[in-house]
């Protein structure tokens, strides 16, 4: 069976290292919002080894009816202090879809679910999965003076902040996620359990000014990337990174416009528009 499965009539995209019990899982949302009662979680990142690293925060919540966008893994925009709502009726687009020995790349277009909000002008999210446990995301996000925008991910336990990198430890596993770009922006923690609904659960902010600003995270598991450094230009952002299986892999993305480049043991492949059509 292939390790990656995407779904468009649900807008969800799976991907694993394995099939063993032990394997990665990731998942990325992006597709129909086409129900009042289902979550604004267009773009949300989800991690699972063993236990879950980053999830959606309703699995702690007593109701599992948090639909907003401040309990999912993925960048918020606030206006006068409030969250801008992502809309039903609407379908985010997955721009591209491909994968390869060893990773699979996904670009996606969040924009439609905010269904023409004047505050936000851009909303994209590529990723690059590195199996078996490294994650590359790259955010595109524009939107009005006097807005802020939190690259946010929701966990389990309390992250860990030491600098720009965040540790998530669960299930006997740990999540670093190091954040390359913006370079400013305070990381800071938030409890779930400060709102009545939720029995636990905690999310890793990181707030910026309102803008058109990039995010470039890593997020390793176990320490699967032993060294991150930035690679790339101004115009072609992007980091290298020394696995701990030996391979070097160098990710860079288009500043401005989907796709870039998946560079291993310098072999590189352009990521590009399209969606694959995967073999089952």
């Amino acid at each position: 069976l292939n390790t990656t499965h995407h779904v468009p009539g649900i807008g969800q995209i799976y991907t694993r290292s394995g099939w063993d019990t032990h394997a990665t899982w990731v998942n990325l949302t992006a597709g129909p919002y086409t129900e009042s009662h289902a979550h604004q979680d267009q773009g949300s990142l989800m991690i699972y080894k063993d236990g879950w690293l980053a999830y959606d925060a309703n699995i702690d919540s007593k109701s599992g009816l948090m639909q907003a966008t401040n309990a999912h893994g993925l960048v918020r925009v606030d206006s006068a202090g409030t969250a801008i709502k992502q809309i039903a009726s609407t379908t985010s687009r997955v721009h591209a879809l491909a994968t390869g020995p060893g990773w699979t790349y996904a670009a996606t277009d969040l924009l439609p679910a905010y269904k023409n909000h004047a505050s936000i002008q851009k909303m994209q999210r590529e990723m690059v999965y590195l199996a078996p446990d490294v994650v590359v995301v790259y955010d595109r996000v524009q939107s009005t003076a006097g807005t802020t925008q939190t690259w946010q991910l929701a966990t389990p336990t309390q992250p860990a902040i030491s600098g720009g990198t965040a540790t998530i430890s669960n299930a006997g596993h740990q999540l670093k996620v190091t954040r390359l770009a913006p370079s400013a922006g305070p990381l800071s923690t938030y409890s779930f359990a400060s709102t009545a609904d939720y029995t636990g659960g905690w999310r890793l902010d990181e707030t910026v000014a309102g803008g058109d600003q990039r995010y470039l995270h890593v997020l390793a598991i176990d320490n699967a990337a032993t060294t991150i450094a930035t690679a790339g230009d101004p115009m072609h952002p992007g980091t290298t990174l020394m696995l701990s299986n030996g391979k070097t892999v160098t990710v860079t993305f288009n500043r401005d416009t989907f796709g870039g480049t998946l560079t291993i043991d310098g072999v590189t492949t352009q990521l590009v528009a399209g969606v694959t059509p995967l073999a089952e």
